[in-house]
């Protein structure tokens, strides 16, 4: 199924990468059938076409989405992560896959406290459209035991520190409300109750 989005932003079928990037994100293409889906910080849209290409509807949210220049018929659309423009309890399945720690953990002008602020929310947002026993699949979410100091500023250390700080949190937060939540292998699973 190769729409006009697929053609736009280049898309193959027999793609690798977005293959490889469901492994990350612990999915595997028959976790999404018949499901709803949302791809945060999709970048081109690239995986949110390959699983497009699978005969499922996926939806693609970025803040570039408008530079792709693709065609009216896509389901890109303009956002941030941290603001969602769905409803509540929209999506059966929402994935994102290195949104987390760029947009959150921000730049040199960035505070800790954005950084912590911007990944709550994002985290919230995502919760908030995901349905009632709807997954949400984060891949390359910092944790404490991954960030090294080597090679990376003051700021970008400190401030994924705060990221993967905010992620604990609210993955004890959830589970301590009935949810399930945990981060393997720096990818964010979690089970809306």
């Amino acid at each position: 199924m190769n729409s006009r989005l697929e053609t736009a932003v280049g898309f193959s079928k027999d793609n690798r990468q977005y293959r490889e990037d469901l492994t990350f994100l612990l999915l595997r293409d028959s976790d999404l059938i018949n499901k709803r889906i949302l791809d945060i910080g999709s970048s081109c849209g690239g995986l949110g076409s390959y699983i497009r290409s699978l005969g499922l509807g996926c939806e693609v949210i970025d803040i570039d989405a408008r530079s792709w220049q693709l065609p009216e018929d896509s389901t890109a659309i303009r956002g941030y992560a941290y603001h969602l423009s769905f409803g509540d309890s929209v999506f059966d399945i929402v994935i994102s896959k290195g949104c987390i720690p760029i947009l959150c953990a921000g730049d040199k002008l960035t505070s800790e406290i954005r950084a912590r602020e911007r990944t709550k929310q994002a985290l919230e947002e995502a919760f908030r459209v995901t349905k009632p026993s709807g997954r949400i699949h984060m891949h390359w979410v910092p944790t404490i035991d991954t960030i090294r100091p080597v090679g990376l500023y003051d700021w970008e250390y400190n401030g994924q520190k705060a990221v993967a700080e905010t992620v604990v949190n609210y993955v004890d937060s959830l589970n301590s409300k009935g949810h399930k939540a945990k981060v393997i292998k720096n990818t964010l699973v979690i089970r809306k109750s």
